[in-house]
């Protein structure tokens, strides 16, 4: 009781005193609070980073001028998705007959069906998922199965008079696309439901196909059909672009070329420029910051040491005083560091408050921020008092008088 009547008195019997000490510690708070605000900020983006700024990594041919009508082998395609990457687009092509005089004919050259294999609409270029119309009972996910379901045209529906929800039967023969050519090789009769329809559009890129069907079910018949199946174009997207140098130096192991000059596909084209020039900023501002974080605390420290002991210079007659009443020493530092401290915490929670209704920084983030001021101001009150302390008590009385 006699310690809170003392700290009452130290705090109350000279406001001006207090006042001083409270604005101090509100800018010294919000000095710190910027600072850390700004390297906390540094730090979000860059871990949020990947998810603004998207690194993908697409197959192309050998000198990079086109990323579809490939033929990437189904093991390139294991090995690329089985690195840490999501957001996998493949597509695959076919073709097929459904007419009969189209299925009679001795060579196959196309066909009357144009087939896509998708594992996603985003996949398709020339087909708008939100222009998809779906049977009432339909998965909308059915490209990621393997189900024997389909999408068709608008355009390919009338001219072959189908509806949603009828079967089509037809030979299906996968395309492989080269330099010198495009090879069709037959798979055997395939059945299709078809689950959903979508407007014909053209693009600069080409067309929409006749069907979409799943890449994986069209890999599985072409594999029990003993053939070799291929995709046409292959994307990813990095989980974590800041080991881009580690993913850039598998591509080769897994059986991937550096996009350079010739034809031959399976090159690897990895979208990182304006990731790379971001990161390099973020990542020498957050090097900066954190070279100057402890000498920024030192600074803060220094600062709450001259200003307590430039303030609390006028109260040591009164230690004095008190000292030669008996008072222990150690009794009147404890008196004199809490009424400072408490002067600190008030000072500290009203900038805080301030600064959070203002920057809008997360109360866990403020409440850290003030944990780490009232660290500093301690161990600047106490080499203060220190300081303040060391004087001779009869010195100083005679000197008063």
């Amino acid at each position: 009781m006699f310690t809170l009547t003392r700290i009452k008195y130290q705090l109350f019997r000279l406001p001006g005193r207090t006042v001083l000490l409270l604005l101090a510690a509100m800018v010294f708070l919000t000095s710190l609070e910027v600072y850390l605000i700004n390297l906390h900020t540094c730090q979000a983006a860059l871990d949020s980073l990947a998810e603004n700024i998207p690194v993908t990594a697409r197959v192309v041919n050998r000198n990079g001028t086109k990323h579809n009508r490939l033929a990437i082998d189904a093991e390139l395609f294991d090995a690329l998705t089985a690195q840490n990457v999501h957001n996998v687009l493949c597509t695959a092509n076919a073709a097929g007959a459904l007419r009969e005089p189209v299925q009679t004919d001795e060579q196959f050259a196309g066909g009357d069906t144009s087939i896509t294999a998708a594992n996603h609409f985003s996949a398709v270029p020339a087909v708008s998922a939100g222009t998809v119309s779906f049977a009432e009972e339909a998965d909308r996910s059915f490209l990621t199965g393997t189900e024997g379901l389909c999408g068709i045209s608008e355009k390919y529906a009338e001219q072959m008079k189908v509806t949603l929800g009828n079967e089509l039967t037809l030979p299906v023969y996968t395309v492989h696309y080269s330099p010198v050519g495009v090879r069709y090789i037959p798979i055997g009769e395939q059945s299709l439901r078809i689950v959903c329809t979508y407007p014909y559009t053209e693009t600069n890129i080409g067309h929409s196909p006749d069907i979409i069907v799943p890449a994986a079910w069209l890999r599985a018949k072409t594999e029990q059909a003993g053939e070799p199946f291929v995709y046409s174009s292959l994307s990813v997207v990095l989980d974590d672009p800041l080991r881009l140098t580690s993913f850039k130096n598998k591509l080769a192991p897994l059986g991937f070329m550096h996009v350079s000059e010739g034809d031959a596909c399976d090159a690897i084209s990895v979208e990182d420029e304006m990731f790379i020039k971001t990161a390099e900023e973020l990542l020498e501002h957050l090097r900066l910051y954190k070279i100057f974080q402890i000498p920024f605390f030192v600074l803060i420290v220094l600062l709450v040491m001259l200003t307590v002991f430039l303030v609390m210079k006028s109260s040591r007659r009164d230690i004095a005083i008190a000292r030669s009443l008996g008072e222990p020493k150690r009794q009147i530092a404890v008196v004199q560091f809490l009424s400072t401290m408490l002067t600190q915490l008030a000072g500290g929670i009203v900038a805080n408050g301030i600064l959070t209704i203002f920057i809008h920084t997360s109360i866990k983030v403020s409440q850290g921020i003030l944990l780490v001021y009232l660290l500093c101001a301690a161990i600047g009150t106490i080499f203060a008092l220190a300081g303040l302390m060391r004087f001779d008590t009869l010195a100083l009385l005679s000197k008063a008088d």
